[in-house]
């Protein structure tokens, strides 16, 4: 398979609105509507977009040799009133110190 071409796979646990899953060979992590197994699908939408722009602004500055002590992303996300309730904006917000 390509270098560029990224599969998951999530299987319905038969309970609810919960999946287990991840890409192959990884560690399966539970998405559910309700959270209790883990993260909603819209929040883990969220985490994958700050945790894509966090690797980004690390290897951005270990490119540039600036040093950092702590890193952290966060997104808040607007989504439309009604159905398809996707998101109209996604707002990232970067919280970086370093010595």
């Amino acid at each position: 398979m390509s270098n560029n071409v990224r599969q998951a796979r999530l299987r319905w646990t038969g309970e609810g609105l919960a999946f287990r899953g991840g890409p192959e060979g990884a560690t399966e992590i539970g998405v559910d509507s309700t959270g209790e197994i883990g993260p909603a699908p819209m929040h883990l939408l969220l985490m994958s977009v700050g945790a894509c722009m966090a690797i980004d602004v690390l290897m951005i500055l270990e490119k540039g040799r600036v040093p950092i002590e702590d890193l952290e992303i966060e997104t808040i996300g607007v989504r439309a009133d009604d159905h398809p309730k996707r998101y109209e904006s996604i707002e990232l917000i970067y919280r970086i110190s370093g010595p």
